[in-house]
């Protein structure tokens, strides 16, 4: 995915980003997440797209996306002083 968005044109996109520090070993056949995440966030950046980016201590998980969805929420549509 990394080589398709070093390719395309920038858009008009805000990206918000996250991983759980403890998705930092493979499963089964899959890539590390930690360093997938890390990855398109460099790209993003590099590309000069508007990224935020967070670890949770936590793993994919339903804690890791409820404690984190509020943020990803704010970064993409919201104001952090409500």
């Amino acid at each position: 995915m990394t080589k398709e968005y070093k390719l395309i044109d920038k858009l008009p996109l805000k990206f918000y980003l996250n991983a759980g520090v403890l998705e930092d070993r493979p499963y089964d056949t899959e890539p590390i997440m930690m360093e997938v995440i890390n990855n398109i966030k460099d790209v993003l950046v590099e590309k000069g797209y508007d990224v935020k980016y967070e670890n949770f201590y936590s793993g994919h998980d339903y804690l890791s996306w409820g404690e984190t969805l509020a943020n990803g929420l704010i970064a993409l549509i919201g104001k952090e002083s409500v």
